[in-house]
């Protein structure tokens, strides 16, 4: 069954921004902004599944499956990793990028852009599995991870 990109989208644009509201912030919490120190993005077909993460071990990191970030040497005494991956899609021209986070005491906010191709654009008919990933200073174990993910279609990759 072929699915349009745009319902794809459509649907991280309903279901990931509701991951967050189901509660009401207390007026006590402050989001304080999340310094990214270090981004990776690219292709990786061990992130099959769409998805925001967070991951704070190298045995987190490795039940990703992720080929690519298991890789790099990502101190997890002092950092953390948030992978935003749009799992395994049937043709090229998707991106990801994580544009920012906030955290309070028990709660990490993550915005991101989910770009499908325009419904009239070239693409390459292969498998694509497109992720980013910010590496931040460290979050404590058990902090709820709130992705806020809005989805485009036919944008341009914004820069850093």
């Amino acid at each position: 069954m072929y699915i349009r990109p745009n319902l794809i989208l459509a649907g991280l644009a309903v279901a990931w921004p509701l991951a967050g509201c189901g509660h009401l912030q207390k007026s006590s919490d402050v989001l304080e902004p999340v310094q990214i120190i270090h981004r990776y993005s690219g292709e990786d077909t061990g992130l099959t599944e769409l998805g925001v993460m967070l991951v704070n071990s190298h045995e987190e990191l490795q039940a990703l499956a992720s080929q690519e970030l298991i890789q790099h040497e990502i101190d997890f005494e002092e950092h953390s990793l948030i992978v935003l991956a749009l799992g395994r899609q049937s043709t090229g021209g998707y991106w990801v990028k994580i544009t920012s986070a906030q955290q309070s005491n028990r709660e990490l906010f993550v915005q991101g852009i989910a770009n499908a191709p325009a419904p009239d654009a070239m693409t390459s008919q292969a498998e694509t599995f497109v992720y980013d990933a910010v590496v931040i200073d460290k979050v404590s174990e058990g902090i709820e991870l709130r992705p806020e993910i809005d989805a485009s279609e036919g944008e341009p990759m914004p820069a850093d």
